[in-house]
């Protein structure tokens, strides 16, 4: 078996970092970085004053550059400029700024900056970020990088049937089972509210993603990206409501790919109303997760989504239900057969109804966990993770490897 730490300090091996900084930590994160991925050149020079920046480049190539220059002024920003224009197609650049506006941002951004991060952020942090850097410039010895991450797909079958609840308590919770790097894509254009469910303030979102859908790359994937205080990564929606047809099948498709090269798990918390890309969403998809409850309704969105997967071509052992609330009627176990008569599926996942812990998690704008570990709604949905993130959880795969869950209300 192939180390993997040495697979990734190898794949680093060819590239030459140049790095002009300002504090002492910030120096220390990239010397650090650098040392432990055997980057072959690198150099971190501390600067002075903002002339210091326009020091000349190395000529080796390809080049990872990376400023650090304290708060985002007006003359920052111009020297950011300066440094882009100076670079070819085989270099990058990152820049850490502090008190960063949305304009600001996206400024750079179209002047072709690759990520932005805080002087404050910390070596996991810097680490992530360059790692990502390199592996979007390719790496030596014919290696690639490797799409080996997995993207659920949360699919409502009808309103208010708490799929978004659903995909962000997932995502706290494969982070709490140190599942790996974590991103929650809120893809519902019109009515995605996860950046309030988590309480987050993004100033970069889904719109300013599709947007630059042109020169999206892994990094500036990156720098979109929300992070929860728990640690995963949140791509939010936008304040306002935009045709759903704004989203694109090749930007879904370009997005899905860095998702799988960047991050080990992704969940896309998808619309009630499809669209034409829904089909490369679901073809990216490992499994797709139908919530559903047992009513009337649900059953009626289940059998409307069979029949739109079915329109759509895609097989239905990718599957896996999720049935939320279940416990709240006394007949639940036929009407969950019903609904897996009509998916021809097993309902395996089963997700207790727990609305105090739902109703102050959604006051706080918490996940499920930071209100109460031992919340039924916690445990069940750990449980969820602790299954979708097994060793054997490929397309087509994860159906058979799930353990059968009891219905609630079944005789043991």
């Amino acid at each position: 078996m192939v180390n993997q730490e040495s697979h990734r300090q190898s794949a680093f091996a060819g590239h030459t970092l140049h790095a002009i900084v300002r504090s002492e930590p910030f120096a220390r994160h990239i010397e650090t970085w650098a040392a432990s991925r055997q980057v072959t050149n690198a150099s971190v020079k501390r600067a002075q004053t903002i002339a210091d920046f326009a020091a000349p480049l190395p000529a080796a190539r390809p080049l990872m550059v990376l400023l650090e220059l304290g708060d985002a002024t007006p003359d920052a920003i111009l020297e950011v400029e300066r440094m882009q224009q100076r670079l070819d197609a085989q270099s990058v650049l990152v820049v850490a700024l502090s008190n960063v506006q949305t304009a600001d941002m996206r400024r750079l951004m179209r002047a072709g900056v690759s990520d932005i991060v805080s002087p404050s952020a910390d070596a996991d942090e810097v680490e992530m970020t360059l790692d990502a850097l390199a592996r979007s410039l390719g790496v030596t010895g014919g290696e690639v990088a490797t799409a080996s991450g997995q993207i659920f797909a949360v699919l409502k079958s009808a309103g208010g049937i708490g799929g978004s609840l659903i995909a962000a308590n997932l995502a706290r919770e494969l982070v709490h089972r140190q599942a790996g790097r974590v991103a929650l894509i809120d893809l519902d254009i019109q009515f995605g509210s996860l950046d309030i469910a988590l309480d987050l303030e993004p100033r970069i979102n889904l719109t300013d993603a599709i947007r630059a859908s042109d020169r999206l790359d892994a990094t500036m994937l990156k720098s979109m990206m929300t992070r929860h205080k728990s640690g995963f990564d949140v791509l939010a929606n936008g304040k306002s409501i935009a045709p759903v047809d704004v989203v694109t099948e090749t930007f879904v498709e370009r997005l899905s790919s860095l998702l799988k090269t960047s991050y080990d798990f992704a969940i896309f918390d998808m619309p009630m109303v499809w669209s034409s890309w829904f089909y490369a969403a679901a073809q990216h998809s490992s499994a797709l997760l139908p919530i559903i409850e047992p009513s009337v309704k649900s059953a009626d969105g289940t059998r409307r989504i069979v029949q739109g997967l079915g329109d759509l071509g895609i097989s239905r052992p990718r599957l896996i239900p999720i049935a939320n609330r279940a416990d709240r009627t006394p007949d639940v176990k036929r009407r969950l057969q019903r609904i897996a008569d009509i998916l021809e599926t097993p309902v395996e996942l089963i997700v207790r109804e727990d609305t105090k812990t739902a109703a102050v998690a959604a006051d706080l704008g918490e996940c499920a966990r930071d209100v109460s570990s031992a919340a039924p709604l916690t445990l069940d949905i750990e449980a969820i993770a602790a299954r979708l993130s097994g060793p054997q959880t490929a397309a087509g795969a994860v159906r058979e490897t799930l353990p059968k869950f009891r219905f609630f209300g079944r005789n043991s």
